[in-house]
């Protein structure tokens, strides 16, 4: 098993970043975590994020784009262990119109990480990259050695990643696993993802804009069954692996709004629209691989996953009023 006890954690104030440092923290890890507090959602909600996280000794946050020149610099003065690298501007949709964000943000600064992580002398790189990659999908579980073929800009800059990933392991010395996520949720989940948006739209009385008759699914996997995935990740020796972080059970979109509005206490208004031709109609993870590999095993159901995300969310409106 690899002693990874310095980590650094880029996006860490987000939603899967932030879970993760906790996680990690309380392993007894070291770890820093860069943020440079993008603004896709409220400043405050990241703030609020890693509150508990910064009275950890264990814990420092930088402020600083990793994208920038100066962040090999800051790597080096750390001298971490192994880097995970979460750090993107994330979203199918806005991808279509900010196509050079994306490439700039997802791309450009994975390069660099890369680089400072090959200049620094650090040999175990993760990178988060997504089940979009898949597009369409085969029509069964995805398989990790399934063709790539995304449906929007924000899908390719996850299959770029990947290649830019494995480059560095043909030239270089560094190990690295890139992680398909499907479809986290759980307490922080940003607020433009579709089960924070109908919690929303349930507690206004306002209707929620269903995608076409309901019968699109996702892979919807609890934020705890994420994370402990991406610290598995952290102990594969290979040089260069891929897996699907996943729940192995999709869900579809009538079932999540039916059991969303069951835990919350009040029924959904629908507004039914038309699918986006960018996003696929299911995704669906073979998870099988990591499993046998890293010892994943996702154990949170749906149900039980809405209901800590419920509770999350009236508690998180109790600070507000606080």
């Amino acid at each position: 098993m690899m002693n990874h006890d310095r980590i650094v954690v880029t996006g860490a104030a987000g939603f899967i970043g932030s879970s993760l440092c906790e996680a990690l923290v309380a392993q007894g890890r070291i770890v820093t975590g860069f943020d440079n507090f993008a603004p896709n959602y409220a400043d405050a909600a990241k703030r609020d994020n890693i509150r508990d996280l910064s009275q950890s000794k264990n814990f420092k946050l930088v402020e600083y784009d990793v994208g920038d020149e100066g962040f090999c610099k800051l790597l080096s003065s750390i001298r971490p262990d192994a880097i995970v690298h979460l750090a993107a501007t994330p979203g199918v949709r806005p991808s279509v119109e900010h196509v050079l964000d994306y490439v700039d943000n997802n791309v450009r600064a994975t390069a660099n990480v890369l680089a400072c992580a090959r200049s620094t002398g650090i040999s175990k790189f993760v990178f988060a990259s997504s089940s979009s990659v898949y597009g369409e999908g085969p029509g069964r579980p995805a398989r990790e050695s399934d063709p790539l073929v995304p449906l929007s800009p924000y899908a390719a800059t996850k299959v770029s990643g990947e290649a830019l990933c494995r480059s560095f392991v043909a030239c270089h010395d560094l190990s690295v696993t890139c992680l398909r996520l499907f479809t986290v949720y759980g307490p922080r989940q940003r607020p433009d993802m579709a089960i924070f948006k109908l919690a929303r739209c349930i507690e206004s009385g306002l209707p929620f804009p269903m995608n076409g008759d309901g019968g699109s699914a996702r892979d919807y996997t609890y934020i705890s069954d994420i994370v402990s995935g991406i610290c598995a990740s952290l102990n594969c020796e290979e040089s260069f692996e891929v897996f699907n972080l996943g729940s192995g059970n999709p869900i579809n979109l009538r079932t999540m709004i039916n059991v969303t509005s069951g835990v919350l206490g009040r029924e959904a208004i629908l507004n039914e629209v038309k699918l986006p031709s960018i996003e696929p109609k299911q995704t669906f993870a073979d998870v099988s691989k990591a499993t046998t590999m890293l010892g994943y095993r996702p154990r949170v159901s749906f149900q039980e996953g809405i209901e800590m995300f419920s509770t999350w969310l009236k508690e998180s409106k109790r600070r507000e009023i606080a």
